[in-house]
């Protein structure tokens, strides 16, 4: 059995020098790791050959990390690292996609589940997705108690969209609970009207005229006269 402590050390190596590097840009200058990690989204653009390189060679890492996982049938020494590269701007969707690809069931439902449980809320969220589109044994419990309880609330309507691919009926009850009384966030109100309008829209239609003098004009779009589906609109 391969000893997987080298190459989760390696990885980790890349994850510091990525840190390290990213500490170099202007607009990051002054925070410190931990900061850095909790404003980071994913959103920012990076180029150049150092970053590229950089890139490449954390790409690798978790490519040997997630396969030793697999060969071993052993995540847990490497769940934290993993999951912290998940967090790397550009790559965050593609790294996870690369772990889910590359361990079995078992220990895919094993990275997930920890994901989910994440402290960074953008690997919270995708591990949400995912698990709607990989489910396993208690899946939906864990999608469930989120909707329920997770915070920011964005957490929940990633949730709540991935357990209306794993249990309709529970979603749809969920859906309805967010729409009479109206919850205060337009996006799970809006996630909960695409929900309804796919799997029960017989229980939209009696909400339609609240919805429609909604202060937010996303919600008001929904709405609208013109013919188009409640939930036909991508979320804004």
């Amino acid at each position: 059995m391969p000893n997987v402590t080298p190459a989760i050390a390696a990885l980790s190596a890349v994850l510091n020098e990525y840190w390290d590097w990213l500490h170099t840009q202007p607009q990051w200058a002054g925070f410190t790791r931990v900061e850095m990690q909790h404003r980071y989204q994913g959103s920012t653009q990076y180029d150049g050959p150092d970053y590229e390189q950089l890139v490449e060679r954390l790409t690798q890492a978790v490519v040997v990390v997630a396969e030793q996982a697999r060969d071993t049938g052993y995540l847990a020494p490497a769940t934290a690292a993993l999951l912290e590269a998940v967090l790397v701007d550009e790559l965050w969707e593609d790294l996870l996609d690369l772990c889910t690809s590359t361990l079995p069931p078992p220990l895919r439902a094993d990275l997930l589940r920890a994901g989910l449980a994440h402290w960074a809320t953008p690997v919270r969220l995708l591990c949400a997705e995912r698990i709607g589109e990989f489910p396993f044994a208690g899946a939906e419990g864990l999608l469930d108690d989120a909707v329920a309880h997770a915070n920011p609330v964005i957490v929940r309507r990633f949730a709540l969209l991935a357990l209306a691919q794993l249990a309709s009926a529970r979603a749809v009850a969920w859906a309805e609970s967010f729409l009479s009384p109206l919850h205060p966030d337009e996006y799970l109100v809006i996630a909960s009207m695409d929900i309804l309008a796919e799997h029960a829209p017989s229980r939209l239609s009696p909400l339609m005229p609240a919805l429609s003098k909604h202060p937010s004009k996303y919600v008001r779009l929904r709405t609208s006269p013109s013919g188009s589906p409640a939930g036909s609109q991508p979320l804004p």
